[in-house]
Parts: structure tokens; C-alpha cells; sequence
């Protein structure tokens, strides 16, 4: 009972955060929603025109946007910020955080800034969850949400089962990424030209000791949590919400989720 007041809280303090900022610079009314509207219209998603941001993520998730992009712009906007936070507590439920932890992850800024902007960060984290072969799509939409637990997916693959496993594992979304470049060449080169860009609030390469420490330490003790938190450090590009893939290694101590809570918000209002 416990658990459903304090999701009903946050939710409530989410939609009002919502409601409050429309008018807020969105994501999804810039970038998301036109290069749905492109995709349906038999365009390329990934050549924006000038009233609109660039597209760089994998086409595979432009299904998953589509019936979104047909409604109005706000609405569309209001139902991806439930999709997210639904997204976002189930991940957390299957992850087994305790109730601090699950509040400060979704009032930590990543989180709401994602949420408000219209990411779709809540919605990949799904493939966290998912069976490897089935989470490598999510994973590789977005490549630096999941970099440390495609390799944590690698190396389990090979003690598991061998080449065998790994193939299994990893053939599925190789195809689906080659067939994606054949039809959208113009899909790489945008990830590219979108990682300089002034927002990137990536720590690359300085970042780098940390990731690669977290990581083994995420093998050595089969903690897949760990793997995916090693992520953020590993990426040459880096938007503010994508920060709460970081977040995800502390999902099993509620004080020290807590602590990161906050720090960021010191970073954010300090930024």
C-alpha cells in the first residue's frame, strides 16, 4: 500500500511538473514527433528541415512513436511523459529498488528533465529488462544509454553458451542495424554530427577509468545494474536525461540514490 501512495505522489508531482512547463522547449515537438510524421509521410526521418531539431536514433523506434505523432502536439507530449514514467517504474519494480531509491530516481533532474522535455530515455530502458537479443534494440537506439551492458550482455554470452550465445545474442539487431543503414544511409552520419553540439554533457574521455572500473566490477560480481551505470561514462555524447542511466547502478541502496539525487540537482542549478 505503501508503494502505490508513494507512486501515486510522484506521478501526481510529475504530471503537474508536466502541465506547469508546456511551454517548455520539447523534444519531442522539435525532433521526435517531426521525424515520426516524416517517417509515416514515406520521408526520411534524418533529413529535418529548419523548423525542426535533427533526428539520431535508430528507425526501429519510430513505430513505437508513430501513434504518439498523430495526435495533437501536447497530447502526444503528455501521453510519451506516461509512457516514460510508466517505463521508468516497472524498470525500477523489476530491478527490485526499495522506496527511496525509487523516489529520488524519478525526482533525481535526468529523470524529470526527460520526462518534461519529451525523451524517450523511459521507454529504451525497457530493453534493460528484456532478454538480450530482445534489449540490443533498445540498447543500440541509443547507443550510450546501454554501451557497458551490451559488453556485460557479451561476456555473460560467452561464458553462457560460446560463440553460440553470443551470435544468438547480438545477430538479430546486427541485421536489423545493416538492413537500417541500407535504407537510411544518412542515419550514421547524423549520430555523428550530433555528438559535438554545445548541450553534450558528456564526461568522455576523462570518464573513461571510471566506466572501465565499474564495468569489471559489474562482471566480476554479475551485477547488471552496475554494467548499465558504467554506460554514461563510456559515451563521447551525452544529453542531461541520459544521466539517469547512471542512476540505474544505485538502484539497490536508497541513501546513496538519494545523495546522487541531489548532487545533481546541485549541478543543474550550478550549470
Amino acid at each position: 500500500m505503501k508503494m502505490v501512495v508513494l507512486a501515486a505522489l510522484v506521478a501526481t508531482a510529475m504530471a503537474g511538473m508536466g502541465l506547469v512547463m508546456s511551454q517548455f522547449k520539447s523534444d519531442w515537438g522539435w525532433a521526435f514527433r517531426p521525424a515520426a510524421l516524416r517517417w509515416l509521410g514515406g520521408e526520411s526521418p534524418y533529413e529535418a528541415t529548419g523548423k525542426s531539431w535533427p533526428f539520431a536514433n535508430a528507425p526501429w523506434v519510430l513505430p513505437f512513436l508513430a501513434p504518439f505523432a498523430w495526435l495533437p502536439m501536447e497530447w502526444g507530449r503528455q501521453a510519451m511523459f506516461y509512457v516514460n514514467l510508466g517505463c521508468y517504474i516497472y524498470l525500477l519494480r523489476k530491478l527490485k529498488a526499495g522506496r527511496l531509491a525509487t523516489a529520488a530516481f524519478l525526482l533525481s533532474p535526468a529523470v524529470v528533465l526527460g520526462l518534461v522535455t519529451g525523451q524517450i530515455e523511459g521507454l529504451l530502458s525497457l530493453g534493460y529488462v528484456l532478454p538480450p537479443a530482445l534489449g540490443m534494440f533498445f540498447v543500440a537506439a541509443k547507443p550510450q544509454m546501454g554501451i557497458g551492458l551490451a559488453a556485460f550482455w557479451l561476456v555473460e554470452g560467452w561464458q553462457k553458451g560460446g560463440w553460440r550465445q553470443v551470435v544468438m545474442r547480438f545477430a538479430p539487431v546486427g541485421v536489423a542495424t545493416l538492413l537500417a543503414a541500407w535504407l537510411y544511409p544518412e542515419w550514421i552520419s547524423a549520430m555523428l554530427e550530433i555528438a559535438p553540439v554545445h548541450w553534450n554533457h558528456g564526461v568522455w574521455p576523462e570518464g573513461l577509468p571510471v566506466g572501465v572500473v565499474l564495468l569489471a566490477l559489474a562482471l566480476r560480481g554479475r551485477r547488471k545494474e552496475w554494467a548499465i551505470g558504467s554506460s554514461v561514462f563510456f559515451a563521447p555524447y551525452l544529453a542531461g536525461q541520459t544521466w539517469a542511466t547512471g542512476l540505474v547502478a544505485l538502484v539497490e541502496d536508497g541513501v546513496l540514490m538519494a545523495l546522487a539525487c541531489v548532487a545533481l540537482w546541485l549541478v543543474f542549478f550550478l550549470r
